[in-house]
């Protein structure tokens, strides 16, 4: 059976549980505490270099719990599809 480009080959629905769900909200509000902090200290003007070593705890902090949120929803969320794409031309292909 030949398959054409655009053709799905595997499609699995995402499990989408709730207790990921619970979690994601969750980190989600640790994520807008951390940039609530990190924007509150930026405003202030915390220049000293021990007041940056916190804003820039509280920026990478965010950036991880970021990164969590979105691994946490593209795991349990999005639907895991393969589909057939057109083959590249090889240098094989051209002798």
């Amino acid at each position: 059976m030949a398959r054409e480009p655009g053709d799905v080959v595997r499609h699995e629905p995402a499990e989408a549980p709730l207790g990921v769900a619970v979690a994601i909200v969750l980190l989600t509000i640790v994520e807008l505490a951390f940039v609530g902090l990190f924007s509150a200290g930026v405003v202030l003007g915390w220049n000293s270099p021990n007041a940056q070593q916190i804003l820039t705890f509280w920026l990478a902090s965010a950036f991880l719990v970021l990164g969590v949120i979105l691994a946490l929803y593209r795991r349990f969320y999005l639907d895991d599809i393969i589909v057939v794409k057109q083959r590249k031309e090889k240098w094989e292909d051209l002798l």
